[in-house]
């Protein structure tokens, strides 16, 4: 970290202030005054931003931290007081922390991994050790909003914001002191190039306005003000060019102000701007749009945006690291979804296919641009693979930071390949050229597999299902065959079974079946399981009845056995009592078993007539008398 220190004048500051108020009320849209400092060079075109990783860190994640000499990430949760520690480098969540009241807003030293989490609705700010996780509570103002660390001298500033008032604290000795502010001070940053401590007043009733940025020298603890025409609530700095970047969700803007060289800008993200972050080594500036679930990335030379890349329901907070292994990834505190966003710079390149995989393929290489390593990332970071207009298919990913999908198979020539990753940008990877068009190779279709042969009268009903490879072209018939005489039957496609006729009774049988396409016949399948065809037996029911007990009381039991009826075959029975002149049906449904027998049994004591028959009348058994005891 540089110690380098900068001067800031009265006179800048009061010119900024001015110009700020004639820009805002004359020219919205005009770009900022260019500064000339040093700037990292612009990526190439075939990069742009993707959310390579979604993790889940529970319910209503507000405010960022990140500590980029070990790229721990701090995550606070407004509503269940719990601080979540990211491992950057895995991207998984490493621990969490219950504190004693509302976590808000985090801030990290960088140096010794102190983490200090403000409290809404208290008066303590909690410390907390980031590597025994130990917590210490230190009295600093009521309802605290923002928190911020110098990180070259360890001084700690917290906002109050009903108090009016900035508690400043001694990040080595946890002593503190307090210096007054604007109206309802927020947001708070610094800059430890030269002290300088950036107050958010947001100016909320019941004294609204006034609305202004409160500038501390953060060493004298002198201060300026700028007056702002919006309630604005979060406020950061570029450290390297002196530029200020001040948000709310009621103002719609975000504001840009270099007191040192007086330019003056808009960035305009759209409506609800939550939070703001710039990456302090390319001036890039991350921007949550609360409402419309996305976060805008703009050019901090330019003041514009560059790109939207949506990142779920409701983005609040967003850090970005700029220094570690992770440097240049930003994360987003998604609070509906109870998640952190991760976006980062990616660049696609189309890769020779490896021999080991299939030659229709198109594998795409997915680099995050960062200085030192590739951070893990989610397999969902790829949507889609575009070869010109046609979206490939098979879309997958095959190994660590690559994808493959399979180009249109009637495309030719060569075309640009495309990829649309995770937040809704594209990149172009490069192009792709079709092999040429081979000659057409036709073949039969491969053999279908039987299911079932059933024996008949002189015959079998045999049925099938389709080939899994049906060929070149579509099935149109199938053939079944028998063995042995080989008697056939042919039927059209889609039908998947037919009766093979002309066989002879007690002969066992197997069969095969084929396919026939466009290219002839396919091969014939393996043989069914032997079947024997045999002549119908008549059907004929046989019944004798006798007196007992049925459900302990008097009775009739009639039992009958049956031929040429199968198991689960139903009877009825027929009953006449003495003085009747004509049966009547009974309700009871008798059930044929395996065997071929069944029962039937009814209580009564008097004389009674029964046969049985087939519910349509055509087979009857013969009647049986049983009389009283």
């Amino acid at each position: 970290m540089t110690t380098s220190r900068r001067t800031r004048t009265t006179g800048a500051i009061i010119a900024a202030a001015a110009l700020a108020t004639a820009f805002l009320a004359v020219a919205p849209a005009q770009e900022s005054e260019a500064v000339t400092i040093r700037r990292a060079p612009a990526p190439p075109p075939s990069t742009t931003y993707a959310v390579i990783k979604t993790i889940d860190v529970g319910a209503n994640p507000v405010n960022v931290a990140v500590n980029d000499l070990d790229d721990t990430v701090y995550v606070t949760h407004v509503d269940s007081r719990i601080l979540t520690i990211i491992d950057g480098v895995s991207g998984t969540v490493d621990d969490s922390i219950s504190l004693d009241d509302t976590a808000y807003a985090v801030a990290v030293n960088q140096e010794d991994d102190t983490v200090y989490v403000s409290s809404e609705f208290d008066d303590t700010l909690s410390v907390i050790n980031g590597s025994t996780l130990d917590v210490v509570g230190v009295s600093a103002g009521t309802d605290q909003r923002g928190v911020a660390v110098n990180q070259d001298d360890d001084t700690v500033y917290v906002t109050n914001f009903t108090s009016n008032s900035l508690t400043i604290i001694n990040g080595r000795t946890l002593a503190d002191d307090t210096t007054a502010v604007g109206n309802r001070p927020w947001g708070v940053a610094v800059d430890a190039d030269d002290d300088s401590v950036y107050v958010m007043n947001s100016g909320l009733p019941p004294s609204n306005p006034p609305l202004d940025l409160s500038i501390i020298n953060g060493r004298t603890l002198a201060s300026q003000t700028i007056a702002l025409p919006y309630k604005f609530e979060v406020v950061a700095v570029n450290e390297a060019d002196d530029t200020i970047y001040v948000t709310g969700p009621f103002a719609g803007v975000v504001f840009v102000v270099n007191p040192r060289t007086g330019s003056i800008g808009l960035i305009i993200p759209g409506p609800g701007p939550a939070g703001v972050a710039v990456d302090q080594n390319d001036d890039t500036v991350y921007v949550t749009n609360s409402r419309l679930y996305n976060v805008t990335i703009s050019d901090g030379r330019t003041d514009s945006v560059t790109d939207t890349i949506t990142v779920g329901s409701s983005p609040i907070g967003v850090a970005v690291d700029d220094f570690g292994l992770n440097s240049g990834l930003a994360y987003v505190a998604v609070s509906d979804d109870s998640q952190v966003s991760v976006i980062g710079r990616v660049a696609p390149t189309v890769e020779p296919t490896p021999p080991y995989r299939p030659a229709s393929q198109v594998e795409v290489l997915v680099e995050v641009l960062n200085d030192t390593r590739h951070p893990p990332v989610d397999d969902s970071v790829v949507q889609s693979i575009e070869f010109g207009t046609f979206t490939g298919t098979g879309l997958g990913k095959v190994a660590e930071s690559r994808w493959a999908a399979t180009p249109d198979p009637a495309g030719t020539g060569t075309v640009p390949v495309t990829v649309t990753f995770l937040g809704g940008l594209t990149a172009t990877a490069g192009t792709h050229t079709y092999s040429p068009t081979p000659e057409p190779v036709t073949y039969p279709p491969g053999p279908p597999s039987i299911v079932a042969a059933t024996a008949a009268d002189a015959s079998a009903l045999v049925s099938w299902t389709a080939p899994s490879d049906p060929g070149s072209y579509p099935v149109t018939d199938y053939q079944v065959t028998a063995s042995p005489g080989g008697s056939t039957c042919l039927v059209p496609a889609p039908t998947m079974s037919c009766e093979v006729t002309g066989l002879t009774n007690g002969k066992p049988y197997t069969f095969t079946a084929r396919a026939l396409n466009g290219a002839g016949w396919g091969a014939y399948s393996a043989p069914s399981s032997a079947v024997t065809p045999e002549s119908p037996v008549s059907a004929a029911l046989l019944i004798s009845g006798t007196r007992g007990e049925v459900r302990g009381k008097p009775g009739v039991i009639v039992t009958g056995t049956s031929t040429g009826f199968g198991m689960g075959a139903i009877l009825r029975p027929w009953t006449r009592f003495p003085g009747q002149s004509a049966y009547t049906e009974g309700s009871a449904s008798i059930l044929v078993d395996t065997a071929g027998t069944f029962t039937w049994e009814r209580r009564t004591g008097k004389k009674i007539y029964v046969y049985v028959k087939t519910p349509d009348g055509t087979v009857k058994s013969n009647t049986v008398t049983i009389t009283t005891q």
